[in-house]
């Protein structure tokens, strides 16, 4: 299976669990298991970042964005979404 078909797949389940059984950890899980797979994806770490702060848990949404600096410190929009989420937490 390829990964844009398995990353589609878990996004669409996620969806599901969050929307229609209102399970947050569920949710959480899918894109957990998604790093799991494969630790060495920013990608993969940029969605469970983004998955936190779904679910409002900005502390491990950090956690998660920082790991994914770490392999990829030349993206842009992954440094910015890092600055608007300190400001946001700085602001509260």
């Amino acid at each position: 299976m390829s990964a844009c078909l398995i990353y589609y797949v878990s996004l669409s389940i996620a969806d599901i669990i969050l929307n229609h059984n209102h399970d947050r950890e569920g949710f959480t899980k899918c894109f957990e298991n998604l790093v799991e797979k494969d630790p060495s994806s920013a990608h993969s770490l940029i969605l469970l970042g983004d998955a936190y702060l779904r679910i409002l848990n900005p502390e491990l949404a950090i956690d998660a964005l920082e790991r994914a600096y770490k392999l990829d410190p030349n993206n842009g929009r992954l440094r910015a979404k890092i600055g608007k989420l300190f400001s946001l937490i700085l602001s509260l």
